[in-house]
């Protein structure tokens, strides 16, 4: 992978949320729309410049991004996905993911393997109970 700028990306188990910081959005060029994919293969999670043409992709409300905040998509079956493919996590935990922006290619790609956790929830499981 060509070296790019550094980014991190946060999933939190316990509300089903994937926290995408204004860095890495501003880095992709500050898209209308995103695409989060998964490799699990190679256990990494990319994101990129999205079509509102695609089903799977995600708006991107700048207004609520005010203040230095994160973009959060709320996504149960994604979320799932990530345990599938890394069964280690813990389900009521927040994890920081680093990775980068590959410059020119409009995508951030970020590696779950050596994932950082950072809290651990009491909030619902994964199966909402």
């Amino acid at each position: 992978m060509t070296a790019g700028l550094p980014a991190s990306l946060l999933v939190d188990f316990s509300k089903f949320r994937v926290c995408i910081h204004t860095r890495v959005l501003s880095a992709l060029g500050n898209p209308d729309y995103i695409l989060l994919m998964v490799n699990p293969n190679e256990k990494s999670i990319a994101i990129m410049r999205g079509s509102e043409k695609f089903a799977d992709t995600h708006r991107v409300s700048y207004n609520k991004l005010k203040d230095g905040r994160c973009c959060e998509i709320y996504s149960r079956s994604f979320v799932k996905k990530l345990l599938e493919v890394c069964p280690e996590w813990r389900v009521k935990s927040t994890y920081r993911l680093s990775g980068d922006v590959i410059q020119g290619k409009s995508i951030a790609v970020f590696s779950m393997t050596g994932a950082e956790e950072l809290r651990v929830s009491k909030e619902a499981d994964i199966d909402g109970q």
